[in-house]
């Protein structure tokens, strides 16, 4: 049930019972856009405890306030992280996870031909599936450069004001989203990052509105907040991580000679 066609989203807008209507295993995508299919799935849950019945998959998180229940104890959470190298189909996986936990495994052992070369090149070309099928050369220049480019464009202009949240210069937010894959995984102070994003500007934003950015980023999983991992007085300014290198790498016109040159 794909939730971001419109002609399947109105109908289940208007009666998300539809959902009980429906063959299981269910999967839902884009599920936020009828927030509640949530609750439906939960009632559903309740009355019959089988696990496995529904999947619900969404490229976003809801607003706060659009569930009326969390789901504890009936829907479990998953993030999904890019693909990593043996799902992309570059190396095998020398480590069974199922052999770890069933206690039958071999001494761990493993060996990789990849050198540092190969890993730079995988993080500019990206884990997503649509640009896999290009050539290294296509990835790393025209098609991969264009459509990172439009991945980036399309989330300030499309899935952050689905969000709620405004944007009247989208080329602020985009400078943002820079500064930020600057920052990645750093203690960098929120007016290090405002410098950053309004280089040569005497009217900065508020803080506010940094704070919203980064809450609306989070919320499209394109950044990940850092826990904090030693005591709020040493450590005060934890903003977050991209979610996916290659972003970082797009985001600050990374090349694999200047990757490797560092």
């Amino acid at each position: 049930m794909r939730l971001d066609s419109r002609a399947i989203r109105e109908p289940v807008a208007a009666d998300p019972e539809l959902v009980r209507r429906q063959e299981t295993p269910l999967l839902i995508d884009e599920w936020q856009k009828v927030p509640e299919v949530w609750d439906v799935v939960r009632r559903v849950i309740d009355e019959s405890p089988i696990g496995g019945q529904f999947l619900l998959a969404g490229s976003a998180s809801p607003a706060p306030d659009a569930t009326a229940h969390s789901g504890a104890g009936r829907i479990g959470r998953l993030r999904m992280r890019p693909m990593t190298l043996a799902e992309r189909g570059v190396t095998e996986p020398t480590v069974s996870i199922r052999a770890l936990l069933s206690g039958t495994r071999e001494p761990l052992t493993g060996s990789s031909s990849l050198g540092l070369s190969d890993y730079i090149e995988e993080v500019v070309a990206s884990g997503f599936p649509a640009i896999r099928p290009l050539s290294p050369r296509a990835r790393r220049f025209q098609l991969g450069r264009f459509q990172l480019d439009s991945y980036l464009r399309n989330a300030v202009d499309r899935d952050v004001p689905e969000q709620g949240l405004a944007v009247r210069k989208p080329e602020s937010m985009l400078a943002w989203l820079r500064a930020y894959a600057a920052a990645t995984s750093t203690t960098a102070s929120y007016s290090r990052i405002l410098n950053a994003a309004t280089p040569g500007q005497g009217d900065k934003p508020a803080a506010s509105t940094g704070f919203a950015y980064r809450d609306v980023l989070t919320s499209l999983w394109l950044i990940d907040p850092v826990p904090v991992a030693y005591p709020p007085r040493l450590l005060r300014h934890a903003w977050g991580t991209y979610a996916h290198a290659t972003a970082i790498a797009r985001s600050t016109s990374l090349s694999c000679e200047r990757m490797a040159a560092r």
